[in-house]
């Protein structure tokens, strides 16, 4: 994840509440950056291969339950998930960009599904969305 939060040109809104799950830190933090990378590379793809001028978007909210469970979306501008992407998005290896690995969606399917929760693939009106689901 590029650290300090900062990407020039990259609109980010973040909503946080309590989100009492119990997980490993570290670990969910492994999960959702490589989320949220994925969010920034496709917002920014999408920005600069258009001829519109859409500013290149990224939300991130967080949210708890009184159950302890807690879910975390992050939804992108870009143009969302192929049909095959969708398809294959939580595989090993399978990534639509030659320079990556494929290794970050599986992770973060890994840790969330070692935690107990699941993780889904999206597409909606004006982009993609990553949704995290972590029980109480």
């Amino acid at each position: 994840m590029r650290r300090n939060g900062a990407v020039a040109g990259v609109e980010f809104a973040i909503e946080a509440g309590p989100t009492p799950a119990r997980v490993d830190p570290k670990e969910l933090q492994v999960a959702v950056e490589a989320v949220v990378d994925n969010a920034l590379d496709a917002a920014i793809a999408t920005s600069t291969s258009t001829s519109t001028s859409k500013k290149p978007r990224v939300e991130i909210r967080c949210e708890g339950e009184p159950s302890g469970a807690a879910h975390i979306v992050v939804r992108d501008s870009g143009e969302g998930f192929t049909a095959k992407a969708l398809d294959r998005a939580f595989e090993p290896y399978f990534s639509t960009k030659p320079e990556h690995s494929g290794l970050g969606l599986a992770r973060t399917r890994l840790i969330v599904e070692a935690h107990g929760g699941r993780v889904v693939a999206a597409n909606r009106a004006g982009g993609a969305e990553v949704r995290i689901d972590l029980p109480g």
